[in-house]
């Protein structure tokens, strides 16, 4: 079984906002976290794979990665991107609220997509990328009530994924704990078969079975 990658946060406030150039070997592999994570593609292009579906993605596409989703990204051309990591428990106190606040993570796959393109941001006339640049304008800036602005741009773009690219719900709507034993154990068995697995964490120093501490992402 494939365990999870140990995420280290802040502990005053549980968020990283980071700029990634290309990936590194040790995200190249397959790998899972409890943290939730946003990605902005700002430059170049790659491909993800996310509980198996592969999607192809370039500048302007922004990506949800539920807890638990196995992952993994491989650069193209000159990527670059915006990572965000943060707990879950970050925005639970907005369930009073809102209930649903959540969704577009814990229903990415069903009732929201993994990956919102570039394209459909522009015909939503979203404001994805703007609150994504201005999370990582504010987390670097350091100046007084960053966190207070770091927490309302987040909010704010999960209600904009939210009103804009809910899909329709259909009988197929995937449970919510993502069939993750058999997600993982399939993959697993289908990279290791092919050796790039276990190529991929030799090179990272890492074992299959060994929980990986990471900093933040990519």
């Amino acid at each position: 079984m494939i365990q999870p990658d140990l995420i280290q946060m802040p502990g005053e406030f549980p968020m990283t906002v980071s700029v990634s150039k290309g990936v590194s070997p040790l995200f190249q592999r397959l790998h899972w976290h409890r943290a939730l994570e946003i990605n902005l593609i700002t430059s170049g292009m790659g491909t993800y794979i996310i509980n198996g579906q592969e999607y192809q993605f370039a500048a302007g596409d922004v990506f949800l990665i539920d807890s638990h989703d196995l992952h993994r990204a491989y650069e193209g051309k000159d990527l670059e991107m915006v990572v965000i990591m943060f707990e879950p428990s970050l925005v639970s106190s907005e369930h009073r609220y809102n209930p649903e606040i959540m969704l577009p993570f814990r229903q990415t796959g069903s009732l929201f997509p993994n990956r919102i393109t570039a394209d459909q941001i522009e015909a939503a006339n979203a404001g994805l990328n703007e609150y994504i640049l201005r999370m990582l304008e504010e987390y670097q800036s350091e100046q007084s009530s960053r966190y207070s602005v770091l927490h309302g741009c987040l909010l704010l773009l999960l209600a904009e994924v939210h009103r804009h690219f809910r899909q329709p719900e259909t009988a197929e709507v995937r449970p919510a704990v993502k069939h993750l034993e058999m997600i993982r154990e399939s993959i697993q068995r289908m990279v290791i078969g092919s050796g790039a697995c276990m190529d991929t964490l030799r090179i990272g120093g890492a074992s299959p079975s060994q929980p990986i501490p990471v900093q933040c992402a990519f």
